[in-house]
């Protein structure tokens, strides 16, 4: 059947890099259902810049909305989906009510979905720019396996750095034009208050 959701953590690129490659990323669209998601732990330590953007690549050509969404200061949760089309405000703030029914995202600071939304740091458009021209980690072509560049101590902050410096157009992203009638410009800069 397919699947409505895919997860995979973190620590797996470290112990198994051959795994993230072009022909999974393409097992994993080709299994997800229409409105399938991908959720993948990615680490911002013990990885280069070039093997991250590989990773991204190859989930990117051929997933057609990728999102990077903060974690903590050692870990990025990779999204993919095969419906890029915007955020329903007015359909998220049911959903987050819901599930937030006994504040569990009160434990992890997450008081509202404003809050929930500013943890996204790259949109599609943003992570497309930012993978570049980098050749993609695939099963010929295991860069991630065989990278040559030893991790160096700060390329965590290095590539922190460059995720922090990203913008996300949040009026892109979002539909504000529902029955719950949200001011716009209010509700984003609500989210931006929180970066």
């Amino acid at each position: 059947k397919p699947i409505d959701l895919i997860t995979t953590g973190a620590v797996m690129i470290n112990r198994m890099p051959d795994i993230y490659t072009h022909e999974f990323y393409r097992i994993c669209y080709e299994r997800s259902s229409p409105q399938g998601m991908l959720c993948q732990l990615l680490p911002l330590k013990d990885i280069t810049v070039p093997e991250f953007q590989s990773i991204l690549k190859s989930c990117a050509i051929n997933f057609p909305n990728v999102t990077l969404w903060y974690i903590s200061t050692e870990r990025i949760l990779m999204v993919a989906s095969k419906n890029s089309s915007p955020f329903e405000l007015c359909e998220l703030l049911p959903a987050f009510t819901a599930i937030n029914t006994n504040l569990s995202f009160m434990a992890i600071d997450i008081a509202n979905i404003e809050s929930l939304l500013a943890h996204l740091i790259m949109d599609d458009r943003s992570v497309r720019q930012f993978i570049g021209a980098v050749p993609e980690n695939s099963d010929n072509n295991p860069i991630v396996e065989f990278s040559r560049e030893r991790v160096k101590p700060d390329t965590g902050a290095v590539l922190s750095g460059i995720l922090k410096s990203a913008t996300v157009d949040f009026a892109q992203i979002l539909d504000l034009h529902g029955s719950c009638s949200a001011d716009s410009s209010d509700v984003i800069s609500r989210i931006k208050s929180f970066n």
